[in-house]
């Protein structure tokens, strides 16, 4: 629990009020009510501003008052000012233009006044509305430890804003995440009645809906969720710029695109060709990319050439993916994941794994009972009925692991007509702000679970049902200088696209306003 007071305002002051811990009833210390550094920058930005206002009309005033009394012009003026403020006064009356030294004493003591009064207002400061606030602590943070590392401390009541938050910059760059990487699950499987060919993509049907019909404004999916933008194909250009987009402004490192293999098999063939659509798009965004492997598909597809179709897929992977420069890396290798294994066992990975020299760090999902054959360095956690009490314990254990943040699961497969899954988390903000927390807390790389998995309601993506709340609480965490507004541009920005498809110039424009929004912070 995060304890402290609250403030009108904050201004970094050196006092600290000491306070006694004093001890409970049988002798435990218990810990203080902290005003730690008791912080009042609104209070003095306000008086810091009205000082400098007030000397700049005086300095003003001055050389007003004085260039009128002497009647000089105004090339003498500035050169007047010139001097002063180099600290080099007029010799002689020729050289100040008919105007001796006395401009030199007082115009250089109210330059140096005003600049005194001017430079703490560029400076990092805790002064903002509690909005701004980009969260710098996590749900063990206490107000000593938040101050200790450079940040501001001050309580709030306004649901999913932090207390401990980063200051904000003055001029250049704010401050970062603390060297650690968020990376967001992304499913490449969405097809629309056009890009599928005159039948919607399985994965908004399923068995049961059918996205034709249209009611209350939302469109009929195999979900309890909506696309803000609507249900699309996920091989257009401009859904995945306006999904990267948002991504690049929520300030997380990559992607992981959930990667079907090369068999063609099923819809796997449509599944290839979009997260290679979506792939090709991340570097232009500033974001890295990796892949996540289903080895299930073997069983799925009927798959029986387990070790040729797996090497086949390895080959692929390390020839077209790995030799990219914005490829995710952990530990300096290239990052390979596998949601499994469900299927390939013992040996069978050390076969398949024969294209790579040196291996890549191999991470496995957790709570799997087939074995890598040692291939695998580490685990990543994925939402689970066990949820917290879960979490907790996958962090606590040893070993290299990646952490998983998520808003819920709330299935849809019963409804579709798949088979079920008899259990559900709510999903809302405080779930998906609390796995984050844990995730950051425990582990240096984290995977978003998910950007889009609509028939699991893991989805993070801007809905009809919570807009943009989990990117906003990204963005905070991940202390970006973006805010909701700019995650609207991109959108704006998109349904423009869409309204100008046959508009060759005006696509053209419009992709320049995306790229330039997407890069405006790059150094």
């Amino acid at each position: 629990m995060q304890i402290g007071i609250e403030v009108d305002a904050v201004v970094e002051v050196d006092a600290v009020v000491e306070v006694d811990a004093g001890h409970d009833e049988a002798g435990v210390a218990v810990r203080p009510t902290y005003k730690n550094k008791i912080n009042l920058n609104y209070h003095q930005g306000i008086k810091m501003k009205s000082i400098v206002v007030v000397l700049a009309v005086i300095l003003a005033l001055y050389v007003w008052m004085v260039d009128h009394v002497h009647g000089h012009d105004v090339v003498n003026r500035i050169d007047r000012v010139k001097r002063a403020v180099s600290g080099k006064p007029c010799k002689n009356i020729d050289e100040c233009g008919g105007y001796p030294n006395v401009c030199h004493k007082d115009l250089t003591a109210l330059v140096l006044l005003l600049g005194a009064c001017v430079s703490p207002l560029w400076a990092d400061t805790c002064e903002m509305s509690v909005t701004e606030r980009k969260d710098c602590g996590d749900i063990h943070t206490t107000p000593d430890s938040c101050v200790a590392k450079g940040c501001c401390w001050q309580t709030t009541t306004v649901p999913n804003e932090p207390n401990c938050f980063f200051k904000k910059a003055g001029p250049g760059p704010g401050p970062g995440p603390g060297g650690k990487k968020v990376y967001i699950h992304m499913m490449p499987w969405f097809e629309t009645k056009t890009s599928g060919g005159g039948q919607w993509g399985v994965h908004w049907r399923m068995n049961t809906k059918n996205p034709d019909i249209v009611e209350g404004g939302k469109r009929q999916i195999a979900s309890y969720y909506h696309p803000l933008i609507d249900a699309y194909a996920s091989g257009d250009t401009h859904v995945i710029d306006w999904q990267l987009g948002l991504m690049k402004l929520s300030g997380v490192a990559g992607v992981l695109v959930d990667w079907p293999g090369t068999s063609g098999k099923m819809d796997y063939g449509a599944n290839m060709r979009n997260a290679e659509a979506i792939i090709s798009r991340t570097a232009a965004h500033g974001l890295e990319f990796g892949v996540v492997y289903e080895d299930n598909n073997f069983k799925l597809a009927g798959i029986t050439d387990h070790i040729g179709q797996g090497t086949r897929d390895m080959q692929y992977v390390k020839d077209r993916y790995m030799s990219q420069g914005n490829y995710a890396k952990m530990n300096g290798l290239p990052l390979f994941m596998d949601f499994g294994p469900q299927v390939l066992d013992g040996n069978e990975w050390s076969q398949i794994f024969s294209p790579y020299n040196p291996k890549p760090e191999f991470i496995r999902l957790w709570y799997q009972q087939k074995s890598t054959g040692g291939m695998s360095q580490g685990e990543f956690a994925w939402p689970s009925p066990d949820f917290i009490g879960g979490l907790n314990n996958f962090y606590n254990k040893g070993g290299v692991k990646v952490g998983c943040a998520y808003s819920g699961f709330n299935s849809f497969y019963k409804e579709g007509g798949w088979d079920p899954i008899n259990w559900s988390i709510p999903v809302n903000t405080n779930n998906f702000q609390q796995t984050l927390d844990l995730a950051l807390q425990h582990t240096d790389v984290v995977q978003v679970a998910t950007w889009n998995d609509y028939g699991e309601g893991t989805q993070i993506e801007p809905t009809l049902e919570f807009q943009y709340q989990f990117l906003t609480i990204l963005q905070k965490k991940m202390g970006v200088q973006y805010t909701e507004a700019d995650l609207k541009k991109v959108t704006d920005n998109y349904f423009h696209r869409v309204a100008n498809l046959n508009n060759a110039t005006v696509l053209a424009a419009l992709e320049k306003e995306h790229f330039d929004l997407v890069t405006k912070y790059d150094n």
